[in-house]
């Protein structure tokens, strides 16, 4: 893996489409390339079940997978990004619960391990908004080989 401390790094965001999501204040200023797609990685299942397709889970699994290799092979990112976010429209569509979806962004993680082991791979999730008299924050669950975000989910409750 590339020392990525002392530069701009290039990141690739697989995301939600819905616009709720923000980015971590840790990659701003650094060279984003997004991927939108409703529900992000569990879009192959939202499509899947929410559609009248011929198509397999599986085939839109794949699909999902074309488009990050074809990312990949476009702009050489030094990290990926898979983010969620509490009141995905998809994630309730399918009957997720909050660490269901956690559990299947670390599936892809693996995944993308496995297919690019010398890029940095880490997961996102946002919280729900934190309300306060004075300032509306957002809360950022990130995963690290050292620190699973599965595992940090879980102690939340």
């Amino acid at each position: 893996m590339r020392d990525t401390s002392e530069f701009i790094r290039n990141i690739l965001y697989l995301r939600c489409s819905d616009g709720r999501s923000r980015r971590p204040e840790d990659i701003r200023g650094h060279c984003v390339h997004q991927i939108r797609l409703p529900g992000g990685v569990l879009n192959a299942d939202f499509c899947s079940c929410k559609t009248d397709t011929p198509v397999s889970v599986e085939d839109l699994r794949e699909l999902t997978m074309i488009q990050i290799r074809t990312m990949v092979g476009l702009k050489n990112p030094d990290e990926i990004i898979l983010a969620s976010h509490d009141r995905c429209g998809a994630a309730n569509a399918l009957g997720l619960t909050h660490l269901e979806v956690v559990s299947r962004h670390e599936d892809w993680k693996r995944v993308l391990e496995a297919e690019f082991p010398d890029i940095s791979i880490s997961v996102v999730h946002e919280e729900l908004p934190v309300e306060d008299e004075n300032e509306r924050r957002h809360i950022y669950l990130a995963s690290s080989q050292e620190e699973p975000v599965l595992q940090q989910a879980a102690q939340m409750g």
